[in-house]
């Protein structure tokens, strides 16, 4: 490298000491981890290759900072003199200038006597002395001393506040003092990685690694633009790429906020397209997106309502029913203003003619013609549609032609209802081909039945998996054709690829779709660690690790026991411990029942034992402490002690909290133990399993607890309960609703209004009492969004109107002291998705009593005079997302044992799956007498 033979000479060598501030003026640099910065570097694209965009050569950087006030040019001309090795003096200047020192007010005499006072870098050298970036080397400054590549990490690092780690390793020649220094720079990006960082560096080298760090120092934010693209989407556009996990978008229509359903990044992380909850109604919206930049940025877009653009009749042929020939098919098209197919949402706004048409029917996009008289292949039929409202029309000569025959699928993916991956220990049964067909046409061809005539389905491996039957299944909300899966024929099981291939019997050819099966994840250690405390007479979760034979972590119930045998708990009589899911989490849990322990008058020990499918052995000491009993109540729950007059409160034995002898708080349910609850005085009044607020004023309230007929001695809790007057409240506490299903009745969600008290306590409140509070009936009410007494629903006859989903506002106005009114809004959703199976739960029928979570216990004789599917059906309740039960007899697609019930005899352990119909799935066990 050509060393400088003389000082730095700068274009103004009388430099004025009022320069701009890089920094904003003068600002203390607080440490802050290495992450951080980076974080910041991935925001806002500033370090390494990410300033591509802007500057990326050493010229051009040299530019950018000259610009800034950083640099200026060497000599006359002022060349940036890349090749030029850096000066200590020069050094000091570009150090003091990016962390923006202050340089009016040097020391009257000089630190160093080789940079004398009126040296052209007197005030930098002594302002990066005093900060400690730079200081002397023991014999006075040597401002014409070379800086080293070490030396540029450690001021740049200092610079930026980064954490310097102590135990960093750097692969190159580096001093011991400076490793971490170096280390921390180069995963900065402020440095290139070099095989000797003692060597002096260039100016070259100076100007990217102060091109970094002023980056860092001032980002500049990206230009931010949005537009809407559907008729619930807007997508919002950066200049530069940004931290996707950084940023919070908020969207807002006025004042209101609108509710996101979902934000779907780009790859390039520059474009976000952001889906609402409910479509864009005519007016201004403002996305405000904080994370991006260093400020908040916003934009705004203005629509206007949905409608629709176009209306299109598909292809150039009508293709026979391939039952009936007074029968033809044509596709429709409706698009809204951004392109997006909305003709089933518009079907209903559709004016069909065709040539011999009795009347019409299909749904979605297609339209089934129902002809007086016979059509004939090769017959032309002229078809028009209009939409009415926008007039929007079109017209088309159809041909009349062979019947549709499914002639390509192309699957879009494998399903499982709880996302469990597909491995070669799954239950095959449990996955589906999610696909879409097309007819020789071109067009979608949605006949299940149809489908499963025209294809021939097939496994080029049967060893790794086989194939089902095709049916319907309901996939992410929404109704879908499938083809389901099934074991291999052998116990052997295989991983690997099978290539599932579907032949079209009537148009010929085949579509293919490779399947991939993982390996199982096979139990390799399994680690019991046991509760806080584990008592008799109850079920008790066991905390638990099991990993895998590649040391991941094992969460699938089946995966587990898959790899155990012979889990055992001993020590008393009575035990039990198994492997379950929660079906909450979809995750394996260890249970320990101790229901049937017989009663301890002190803790004992107790092991459990097993055995992995790799022959390693699982053992646990744990002790089992004895029956819970209740010493005392701890006080109440899900219970306001002020209520308004006129209004009845629930109160029984769930709303009383007690504590045990383990300090654990339970509800006297809890222990089958029942109130005896009494009032002081009038004001407020017991009923059985409830209490009355009569007239204005407080009441001492007694509870006591009974076992069986027996009063529990020296337990005894007194509370008050204020009767309050709708002259104290002050505002009110509204509730949310949850998702309205247009099913009806069945399907009614509670609002929930309290009052509110001057220091916030909640009042309970007499339901839909106009002394108190109204909710405000409006005109979308008459649509089919009913409220009453205290709760709303949606009739079916709102699903015409609302796609998938739809958002409406109710008014609740109350009164308050002295005559006024407060109002609050509440938004209600109401959304046509389906009843599906979420929850699962077992109970008594048939003949069978439920013993534990997982198992169902029946005699010999009854098992024997049942079918499988009535004693599913039976104990296995099933509840939806909306926490309402599906009471269809055929809410399972399917049921299948590990034994026949005609032929099951007493001793017998029975294992049931059910699968509900979309796909979920829940299995429990059959104990015989």
């Amino acid at each position: 490298m050509r060393k400088s033979s003389y000082p730095v000479h700068y274009v103004n060598e009388s430099k004025s000491h009022n320069q701009k501030a890089i920094r904003g003026g003068e600002r203390k640099v607080m440490k802050k981890s290495l992450s951080a910065v980076l974080a910041a570097a991935l925001t806002f694209s500033a370090f390494g290759s990410a300033f591509a965009a802007d500057a990326t050569t050493p010229i051009e950087k040299f530019n950018y900072l000259k610009e800034k006030g950083v640099f200026e040019g060497k000599g006359a001309s002022g060349e940036a003199a890349l090749e030029d090795n850096i000066r200590r003096d020069e050094m000091a200047r570009i150090s003091a200038l990016l962390k923006g020192l202050d340089l009016n007010n040097p020391p009257a005499e000089a630190t160093f006597a080789d940079v004398p006072v009126g040296n052209w870098a007197f005030e930098e050298v002594e302002a990066a002395n005093a900060d400690k970036i730079m200081e002397g080397t023991g014999n006075g400054f040597q401002p014409a001393g070379e800086v080293t590549f070490e030396q540029i990490a450690r001021i740049m690092v200092s610079i930026l506040g980064l954490e310097v780690k102590e135990d960093a390793e750097v692969s190159g020649n580096v001093s011991s003092w400076a490793t971490g220094y170096v280390a921390a720079a180069i995963e900065a990006g402020l440095i290139e990685e070099q095989a000797d960082y003692t060597v002096p560096a260039t100016r070259a080298d100076l100007i990217n690694s102060s091109y970094s760090t002023y980056q860092v120092q001032n980002p500049e934010a990206p230009e931010y633009a949005v537009q809407a693209v559907g008729a619930k989407k807007l997508q919002v556009t950066f200049s530069k790429a940004v931290d996707k996990d950084s940023v919070e978008f908020t969207v807002k229509k006025g004042v209101g906020n609108a509710s996101v359903k979902e934000i779907t990044f780009s790859e390039d992380n520059k474009t976000a397209t952001i889906e609402l909850v409910a479509k864009l109604v005519k007016g201004t919206y403002t996305v405000t997106a904080k994370g991006a930049a260093a400020e908040e940025l916003s934009a705004s877009v203005t629509v206007e309502d949905e409608t629709v653009s176009s209306v299109e009749i598909v292809g150039d042929v009508a293709p026979l029913d391939r039952n009936n020939d007074k029968v033809i098919t044509a596709q429709l098209l409706v698009e809204n203003q951004y392109g997006e197919d909305i003709t089933k949402a518009q079907r209903g706004n559709l004016q069909i003619y065709a040539t011999k048409a009795a009347s019409y029917g299909g749904t979605g996009n297609t339209v089934t013609v129902n002809a007086y008289d016979d059509y004939y292949v090769g017959e032309t039929v002229y078809f028009s549609v209009t939409h009415i409202g926008t007039g929007k029309n079109a017209t088309k000569q159809l041909k009349v032609d062979l019947p549709a025959r499914a002639a390509k699928i192309e699957v879009e993916k494998v399903y499982h209802a709880n996302n469990k991956e597909l491995t070669s220990a799954s239950n095959l049964s449990e996955y589906y081909l999610v696909f879409n067909a097309k007819d020789q046409y071109g067009n979608d061809f949605d006949n299940i039945s149809y489908i499963a005539d025209d294809l021939q389905v097939y496994s080029d491996n049967p060893s790794i998996l086989n194939v089902g039957n095709f049916t319907t299944l309901t996939v992410d909300e929404e109704q879908r054709n499938v083809l389901q899966l099934a074991n291999p024929t052998s116990s052997v099981r295989f991983d690997g690829t099978a290539n599932v291939t579907f032949v079209h019997k009537h148009v010929g050819g085949a579509s293919q779709y490779a399947v991939e099966v993982a390996p199982a994840a096979k139990l390799e250690a399994l680690t019991i660690e046991g509760a806080d405390v584990i008592v008799a007479g109850e079920e008790n979760e066991l905390a638990f690790s099991a990993v895998d034979q590649f040391g991941n972590e094992i969460t699938d119930e089946d995966d587990i026991e898959a790899g155990l045998s012979n889990l055992v708990a001993s020590g008393v009589s009575g035990l039990n411990i198994e492997f379950k899911t929660d079906y909450e989490t979809g995750k394996a849990k260890l249970v320990l029942d101790a229901s049937s322990a017989p009663a301890l008058e002190r803790a004992v020990q107790i092991t459990v034992t097993a055995t992995t499918a790799t022959y390693k052995p699982v053992f646990a000491t744990l002790t089992l402490q004895p029956q819970a009993e209740v010493e005392g109540i701890y006080g109440t729950k899900d219970f306001n002690r002020a209520i308004a007059i006129g209004a009845t409160a629930e109160f029984d034995a769930d709303n009383i909290q007690v504590s045990d002898q383990y300090g654990r708080i339970k509800t006297a349910a809890d222990f089958g133990l029942t109130p005896v609850v009494t009032s002081n005085n009038g004001n407020v009044t017991v009923g059985t399993g409830n209490v009355t607020a009569a007239v204005k004023g407080s009441s001492t309230i007694n509870v006591q607890l009974k076992d069986g007929a027996t009063l529990l001695e020296n337990i005894s809790y007194d509370f008050t309960v204020r009767a309050v007057a709708v002259d104290e409240i002050v505002d009110y506490a509204v509730g949310s609703v949850d998702p309205l299903y247009t099913g009806g009745v069945t399907y009614k969600k509670k609002l929930k209004v309290e009052g509110l008290l001057n220091d916030d306590t909640k009042v309970t409140l007499p339901v839909d009492d106009t002394n108190y509070y109204t909710v405000t009936d409006q005109t979308y009410i008459d649509t089919g969004l009913v409220y009453n007494a205290g709760h709303f629903h949606a009739e079916s006859t709102m699903a015409a109107d609302i796609d998938k989903e739809k958002k409406y506002t109710v008014v609740v106005t109350g009164k308050v002291k002295d005559g006024g009114l407060v109002t609050h809004n509440v938004e209600l959703t109401v959304t046509e998705a389906a009843p599906v199976a979420t929850k699962y739960e077992l109970r008594d029928g048939s003949g069978a009593t439920k013993d534990t979570d997982g198992v169902v216990v029946i005699s010999e004789a009854t098992i024997n005079g049942l079918t499988e599917r009535t004693l599913a059906n039976a104990v296995v309740k099933v509840v939806d997302q909306y926490g309402v039960e599906i009471t269809s007899a055929s809410k399972f697609r399917t049921v299948t044992t590990s034994k026949s019930f005609a032929s099951a005899v007493a001793g017998d352990e029975i294992t049931v799956a059910v699968q509900a119909q979309n796909g979920s799935t829940f299995s429990f066990k059959v104990a015989v007498e």
